[in-house]
């Protein structure tokens, strides 16, 4: 699907944002409250497991930034919206340069008159062979 709703681009540009601030009040504001997400070593289905991961990663990955790739808009409506991306990252660890990538799939959903973030799945790109 080519051309998603401008709303739905806006959605996931606010969601991006929100991560890279590096403030979980800020990603709160972008979530449904029953945002279930789905990582490869964890499954978040409260707000508080959600912030915990977060704050996790932030804590491994200093100065992350967060950016998404090969957008393809699977679906976009007037009250749901889906898309795939490439994610990539890149931050210090332990002092040491880090980056990489992986796929993700999001979910918005309209509720209360604004976009909400009500699934994500990320997982790492699959292994060369």
């Amino acid at each position: 699907m080519t051309g998603a709703a401008p709303a739905a681009e806006r959605a996931l540009q606010r969601y991006l944002a929100a991560i890279n601030s590096h403030d979980f009040a800020e990603v709160r504001r972008v979530l449904h409250p029953g945002a279930v997400f789905w990582f490869s070593d964890a499954t978040c289905t409260t707000e508080a497991e959600v912030q915990a991961y977060f704050e996790n990663a932030w804590r491994i990955v200093e100065d992350e930034v967060y950016a998404a790739e090969e957008i393809a808009w699977l679906a976009a409506g007037p009250g749901l919206a889906a898309c795939t991306y490439a994610y990539t990252y890149a931050g210090r660890h332990a002092g040491v340069p880090v980056s990489g990538r992986g796929r993700a799939t999001n979910v918005f959903a309209m509720q209360e008159g604004r976009w909400s973030l009500v699934h994500e799945h990320l997982s790492p790109e699959p292994s060369a062979e």
